[in-house]
C-alpha cells in the first residue's frame, strides 16, 4: 500500500515538473513566428481545430495581452470559466457527467463555427 502512494507522488511530481517546463517553454518563445508544435489535425484536414491558436492565446495571457489572447482563440475565455464550475460542482459533490458533456458539445460547436 505504501509502495502505491510514493508511486503516484512520484507520477504527480514528474507531471507537476513538466507542466512547469512546458509553461516556461511557452513563456519564453514566442509563438507568433511560428507554431510552437504543428496541429496534426489541421495538417491532416487543412481546418482548424478548436486548440488553434491556444498556444499564443496563452503565451498572449501571460504577459498580460488579453485582447490578443481572445483573438487567437475564442475559447480561452470558456476554459478558465470551465473549470471554476466544474471544481464548484466537485466541492458539492454534484453530478458532473451533465456538466462535462455540455463543454464538449460547446468544444465541437465552436468548431464547426470557426471553419464555415
Amino acid at each position: 500500500m505504501k509502495e502505491k502512494v510514493i508511486y503516484k507522488r512520484l507520477i504527480y511530481s514528474f507531471l507537476f515538473i513538466l507542466l512547469l517546463l512546458v509553461i516556461l517553454y511557452i513563456y519564453g518563445s514566442d509563438p507568433n513566428k511560428g507554431p510552437i508544435l504543428p496541429c496534426i489535425f489541421n495538417l491532416v484536414t487543412g481546418y482548424k481545430c478548436p486548440g488553434c491558436g491556444m498556444t499564443r492565446a496563452i503565451n498572449s495571457l501571460m504577459h498580460g495581452d488579453f485582447i490578443s489572447a481572445y483573438s487567437y482563440n475564442k475559447l480561452i475565455l470558456l476554459i478558465p470559466i470551465g473549470l471554476i464550475i466544474y471544481l464548484i460542482f466537485k466541492i458539492l459533490n454534484k453530478n458532473t457527467e451533465r456538466l462535462v458533456w455540455l463543454y464538449i458539445i460547446i468544444v465541437i460547436l465552436y468548431a464547426i463555427i470557426r471553419n464555415i
